[in-house]
Parts: structure tokens; C-alpha cells; sequence
């Protein structure tokens, strides 16, 4: 009874908050909001723990929920990227450097991590009444959009639905979904849920263009279908049963190691095909710097022709150019390559043994990490 007291107090304490948040601190203190909301939860949090405690959770559960939400969330990237091959890529709006990374991400983490752990003190103090766990799911629902609403989101019936769509109804199902977890398992894979969705799109230099429609649809249907897995191997409780169990979700593991040997066999150049990043800005506007180039490795049979994209050693460096001219040397034939955004022509030549591969289809921005990472080792 105490305890159920003290959390329809916070409750009725962060119902005030939002309030407060939307009327006063994001109008009024709006340069400092950010560290204001920080800063409540992580008083929030702590005064409720050193009030009520966290209950203990289910070990084994626990370990399995973790398991298969990590495999859901890699299986989310490595799919959504290559969809994103037909779909395309858009270019990340967030500055992708380390100030501003921890920037834009220090109140999420904070309040993050802070309100899972409410969450977790709440949820443990619900099994006879689970009112208080629905209410603060609803009020974290209703933070969520105070803090992604803004003017330009009200200002018609198409923005306002828009809104809904691709913000609201994520938020919807993520905090479905980790009250579900908090009441049923445990809050550490819901932490990593919610942290994977807040994060995800702010770190990530490009993301696929599903296009707001699908982009709403993946994201309110993933936390589901993460939770369902959960679900379905939780809720046998016995020891053997659950380890005859996992033998079975080879489902989550089979598309994963596909996808990572699709890569693999990609980057390698093992059959027909190879990816190479693209470093610089020569072939621009079609070509950018951090796109990735699929070419096919050359062996002769299939010679350059004109205005055909070519990879090339020069220097024990791999370019990408255009073929500009052919020219016929006696019993040798050299070609003159020139970048698109280059007001000139290469000056050299490029004989058939320079040559790697010919270009067969380009792909945006997917070669910024290897760029990075050879500009770290270098």
C-alpha cells in the first residue's frame, strides 16, 4: 500500500513536468530545456529507487530476452540497408561529429536510461493493480510527442497526421512494448530496445529511403515482432524445454549469417562481383565521395567502350574514371579516362592489364565507414 502511494505521487509528479516542459521550459527556457529534463529524471529516478527499490528479475529469461532482441535489432539494420540498395539512401541531417554527437544524444541517453528504470520500479509494484504501469506508459507516450512536436507540425491537418504517423504511433508501440517486457521479463531488453531506436537514426551517416508511409510501418511493426520472439521463448519456464527451444529459433540466425556473407562475398570480390568505396569527388554529380561502386572484375572479354565507368590501377591506387577516348597504338589499345567534375582529361594512359573492373551499378553514400575507417588506420 505504501508503495502504490509513492508511485501515484511521481506519477501525478511527471504528469506536472510535461506539462510544465511543454508550456514553460521548451518556451521560456528553450536554450536549456534538454539539461532541465536530464536533470529531472535522473532525480526522478533516483529518489523513486531509494523510496521503493527494484525488484529481482528472472536470470534465465533475461538472458533470453537480451539474446533475441540483439539478433532482432542486427537483423533490423542488415535487412533495412539492403532494402535500402533499391530503395536508396538519404544522407544523415545530424552532424556526425563527436561534440555534436554527444550533443544531440547526452538527454536521450540520460532519460533513457533513467525512465527504463522507473519503468522497472513501477512494473514491479503492478502485479495486483496494473493501472500505475499503464498510466506511466500513456505519460511517456505523451512525452515522447511533447518532445518531438514542434510549430510546423500543427500548422496543417496533413503535418498533424503525418506527425502521427511517423513519430507517434513508433512511440506507441515501443513503450507498448517495453512495459510489457518490464511487467513480464525484465527492463535491460527494453533499455536496449528503446536506446537502439533513439539513438540509431542520429549516429548512422546514411538511411534508407523508405519513404514515410513504409518507414512508419517498419517501425511500429519491429518492437512487435521483437516482443513476440521474446514472448514465445519466455513463456516456457522450464530449462530443458527453453534450450530445445532456442535450437529452433535458427529463423533470427539464418537471415543474419546470409546477409553477412552476402557482404563478406561482396567486399571480397570472391565470384563475379566486387564493392570499392569511392574516396573522393571526381566523378561527381553522379558519382559522390562516400558512394560504393559495384563493378564487374574485367578478364578481357568484355572491352571498355566509350563513356563506360572503368576501375583502374594507377599507381598502386584504385580509380574510378570514365573512358574518354580509345585510342589503337599498333598492336596495343590504351584509354584516356577523365573524372566528370575534372575540367580535363587524365594525363596518362591506361592499358587492359591497369584495368580491375568495369562499373555496373552505384550506390549511395553505403562507403562512407570504410572511407572512415581508412582515414582512422591511416
Amino acid at each position: 500500500m505504501r508503495n502504490e502511494k509513492i508511485i501515484n505521487f511521481y506519477l501525478v509528479v511527471l504528469f506536472v513536468f510535461i506539462i510544465l516542459l511543454r508550456l514553460v521550459f521548451m518556451n521560456i527556457f528553450s536554450d536549456y530545456y534538454e539539461i532541465i529534463v536530464s536533470c529531472f529524471f535522473i532525480v526522478f529516478s533516483y529518489s523513486l529507487y531509494k523510496l521503493i527499490g527494484f525488484k529481482k528479475d528472472n536470470d534465465l529469461s533475461k538472458y533470453n530476452a537480451i539474446q533475441i532482441t540483439i539478433i532482432g535489432l542486427l537483423l533490423y539494420i542488415l535487412l533495412t540497408n539492403l532494402a535500402g540498395l533499391y530503395f536508396g539512401f538519404l544522407r544523415n541531417a545530424y552532424s556526425l561529429s563527436l561534440i555534436s554527437i554527444i550533443k544531440n544524444t547526452y538527454m536521450i541517453i540520460i532519460m533513457v536510461v533513467s525512465s527504463e528504470l522507473v519503468r522497472w520500479m513501477v512494473a514491479g509494484n503492478s502485479k495486483v493493480h496494473k493501472y500505475p504501469l499503464v498510466i506511466l506508459t500513456i505519460l511517456y507516450i505523451a512525452l515522447d510527442v511533447v518532445l518531438g512536436l514542434s510549430l510546423k507540425h500543427v500548422i496543417s491537418s496533413f503535418n498533424i497526421f503525418r506527425f502521427i504517423t511517423t513519430y507517434a504511433l513508433g512511440s506507441i508501440a515501443r513503450n507498448y512494448v517495453c512495459s510489457s517486457l518490464n511487467y513480464k521479463v525484465s527492463y535491460v531488453p527494453s533499455l536496449v530496445l528503446r536506446l537502439f531506436f533513439s539513438l540509431y537514426m542520429i549516429v548512422v551517416p546514411i538511411i534508407p529511403d523508405f519513404g514515410d508511409y513504409l518507414n512508419s510501418v517498419i517501425n511500429f511493426l519491429t518492437p512487435f515482432l521483437i516482443y513476440f520472439s521474446i514472448m514465445r521463448l519466455v513463456n516456457h519456464t522450464n530449462k530443458e524445454r527453453v534450450s530445445e527451444i532456442k535450437g529452433k529459433i535458427w529463423y533470427f540466425y539464418l537471415p543474419f549469417w546470409l546477409c553477412c556473407s552476402f557482404i563478406v562475398i561482396l567486399v571480397s570480390g570472391v565470384f563475379k562481383y566486387k564493392i570499392i568505396a569511392i574516396g573522393t569527388g571526381s566523378m561527381e554529380p553522379r558519382i559522390s565521395a562516400g558512394d560504393a561502386l559495384i563493378y564487374e572484375k574485367y578478364d578481357g572479354s568484355e572491352k571498355p567502350i566509350k563513356n563506360q565507368v572503368i576501375v583502374f590501377n594507377h599507381n598502386g591506387k584504385y580509380i574510378t574514371h570514365r573512358v574518354n577516348e580509345i585510342v589503337n597504338d599498333g598492336d596495343n589499345t590504351f584509354y584516356i579516362t577523365k573524372g566528370d567534375a575534372n575540367l580535363s582529361a587524365d594525363d596518362f594512359k591506361v592499358y587492359e592489364n591497369d584495368i580491375v573492373g568495369i562499373g555496373k551499378l552505384n550506390i549511395k553514400y553505403i562507403g562512407y565507414p570504410t572511407i572512415w575507417f581508412q582515414e582512422l588506420i591511416n
